[in-house]
C-alpha cells in the first residue's frame, strides 16, 4: 500500500462534495459519501494500477489515473510516484475535466 498525499484542490473538491450531499440528502448521505470515498482511497492505494488511464493523454499529464467513487458520480485523479500516490482532485463525472483539472481556484 502507497500512502495517498491529498492536493489542496482535492481536499477541498472533496469537502465541497461532502457538503453538498449533506446540504441535498441530510447527515446520513454525506456519511455514506465520506466512507465511498474512503474505500476509494483505500483501494487505489492497496492498488494503484486501477485506475483509468483515459484522461492522461487528454490532459497531457504523464501517469494521470482516475476511479470512480463507488456509488457517486465523482472520480478521484491521482497519480503514481515511487512512494506515495498524489491525489489531484476529486471531480463531478459530468463536469469539463480538462477545464477542472487545470482550475487552481
Amino acid at each position: 500500500m502507497k500512502p495517498l498525499h491529498w492536493h489542496p484542490l482535492a481536499r477541498r473538491d472533496a469537502d465541497e462534495a461532502a457538503a453538498w450531499y449533506a446540504q441535498e440528502g441530510g447527515l446520513a448521505l454525506e456519511l455514506t459519501f465520506t466512507a465511498a470515498l474512503q474505500a476509494t482511497a483505500g483501494l487505489i492505494s492497496a492498488h494503484p494500477g486501477i485506475g483509468s488511464p483515459r484522461y492522461a493523454t487528454v490532459l497531457n499529464l504523464a501517469g494521470l489515473r482516475c476511479w470512480r467513487v463507488k456509488g457517486f458520480p465523482q472520480l478521484v485523479f491521482y497519480i503514481e510516484r515511487e512512494t506515495q500516490l498524489d491525489v489531484w482532485r476529486v471531480l463531478h463525472a459530468q463536469r469539463d475535466l480538462p477545464a477542472w483539472m487545470g482550475a487552481s481556484e
